[in-house]
């Protein structure tokens, strides 16, 4: 487990790191390998930590474990605030009933697979209530709750 750090473009197409990335003797560098899709080719590349700007050290064959990462071009987009004051839901991870809880009430709720799919969707009208999601399969879900118009969004683990 680790804590995500944007550094800013790496300068190539890459959606997927083989076998990680580690941070290296040098200071203000990281080392990682990672598939190139436009060049087509595995690589050994070193990443500035302030600027994001990578090169080419070395390129290679075969396969490995993978570890998840990204590289995306573009602005950086995400909301300052997702989360509903005064609403709490429990427990998390769940094996099938998940409770939630508000100050005011719950108008709806609906629960995403990874995908976007609504595999779940309820109109509350209370402040508490609890959901059955022992007919999910599990994973990780995104879940949407709106008290009183306004709307937060939630993980949800399911086991």
């Amino acid at each position: 487990t680790g804590t995500a750090s944007i550094v800013g473009p790496l300068g190539f197409d890459a959606n997927f790191g083989q076998g990680g990335t580690y941070i290296k003797g040098d200071a203000g560098f990281v080392y990682l390998s990672a598939f190139d899709n436009g060049a087509f080719q595995s690589q050994w590349r070193r990443v500035d930590i302030l600027t994001g700007a990578s090169s080419v050290i070395d390129l290679f064959n075969g396969g490995s474990d993978q570890v998840a990462w990204t590289s995306a071009k573009g602005e950086i987009l995400g909301v300052s605030e997702n989360a509903l004051e005064g609403f709490a839901y429990y427990p998390n991870p769940t094996n099938g009933a998940l409770s939630l809880k508000s100050v005011n009430n719950i108008d709806s709720v609906a629960i995403f697979n990874l995908l976007g799919q609504s595999v779940l969707s309820s109109k509350i009208g209370a402040t508490t209530t609890d959901l059955d999601i022992s007919g999910l399969t599990t994973g990780t879900y995104i879940m949407k709750v709106t008290v009183e118009g306004q709307t937060g969004t939630y993980k949800v683990l399911k086991n």
